[in-house]
């Protein structure tokens, strides 16, 4: 039995880290595989699969009798669709980013035209655009249709033009039939990767639960009938003072190195079932575990940017206040990946 990954960048490098520490090693058969060992064959029946990319998880999901991976037993037309995943928090009574459906006689500026789906014919979709007036939503016209994309494959969704720190996410592993492998922190974005609306995050910071957050993400995944580990996002609207859902991630995201380092692995260690009994952390315990995550790539691209000050500023403030800080991946590893990217790509 072999354990496979689909990606070669931070995502595989923390589930690298966090298999090691079980004596598990991780195989992906990416050509460009830097993080993980690189192999020619393909899983195998009852080989175990993560996945950091809905695209795999769709590739594989008809064929879940076969493998071993979570989640598996997902509404498949919700999670990979965003539009429907908003109709679907309607109708149990939770508060989607305000919406509608992509209608062009119908455009109120400024708004955000947001593409359904991360992922169509494993094409990595853009995440959307930012759309301020009629000259600039008919320029996005022509690059929508430039990419071979119809215009129901977007929606139209409020923009959100708040600070870094307005995005939440609750993360973690969550099993709707088993309480007692439920484990979730929170944390808030700090500073984004670049100035456009769709960026990553380049720090992110846990916090206490600021508004119930924690409970409306575990009624959202108990309607689903959830299990796997997730990232469920938020946003606060400051003019509205409401926590948006933004969407769901169904699978391992950037920053769950933080449980692999701080959280005794407990998210790896309950998607294979390692334990009949999981580790438990109160919300003390997790609220006292001050992290700072970072992408260490924010620290070298652009080298001696303004970014790269802002982000190291954000550091040694954190730092000061005790928090710990991880970088993702090491800088030992960055390096090699840098340097070994830059040859594969020759």
């Amino acid at each position: 039995m072999k354990h496979w990954t689909f990606t070669s960048y931070t995502n595989a490098w923390s589930l690298r880290q966090g298999l090691k520490l079980l004596n598990i090693e991780l195989y992906s058969h990416s050509p460009k595989t830097i993080f993980v060992k690189h192999t020619s064959i393909l899983p195998e029946e009852n080989d175990v699969l993560f996945f950091t990319e809905e695209a795999s998880l769709l590739k594989y999901f008809n064929e879940k009798t076969k493998y071993h991976f979570l989640p598996n037993d997902i509404k498949v037309d919700l999670i990979d669709d965003k539009l429907n995943f908003a109709h679907f928090l309607e109708t149990i009574n939770e508060i989607p980013v305000p919406y509608s459906n992509f209608d062009r006689h119908k455009v109120s500026f400024p708004i955000f035209i947001k593409a359904r789906h991360s992922w169509l014919h494993e094409k990595k979709l853009p995440r959307g655009f930012v759309c301020k007036n009629e000259s600039e939503f008919q320029e996005i016209l022509t690059k929508i249709e430039a990419g071979n994309l119809k215009n129901d494959c977007f929606f139209f969704q409020k923009l959100l033009l708040f600070p870094d720190v307005n995005n939440y996410s609750v993360s973690g592993f969550f099993d709707y039939a088993n309480a007692d492998k439920n484990v979730t922190i929170i944390t808030s974005r700090v500073k984004s990767a670049d100035l456009s609306f769709s960026s990553t995050a380049s720090l992110v910071k846990t916090i206490p639960d600021p508004d119930n957050l924690k409970i409306r993400s575990h009624n959202i995944l108990s309607k689903l009938n959830y299990s796997g580990p997730f990232e469920l996002e938020f946003f606060f609207d400051t003019d509205e003072n409401k926590y948006y859902v933004l969407e769901l991630n169904p699978r391992f995201w950037l920053q769950h190195g933080i449980f692999v380092k701080y959280f005794d692995n407990i998210v790896l260690k309950n998607y294979l079932n390692y334990s009949p009994n999981p580790t438990k952390f109160s919300t003390e315990e997790i609220d006292s575990r001050k992290v700072l995550w970072v992408d260490t790539s924010s620290l070298f691209n652009p080298f001696f940017s303004q970014h790269t000050f802002n982000v190291l500023k954000e550091i040694f403030k954190h730092f000061l206040k005790r928090y710990k800080i991880l970088f993702a991946p090491a800088f030992s590893t960055y390096f090699k990946y840098y340097w070994s990217l830059k040859i594969l790509n020759k």
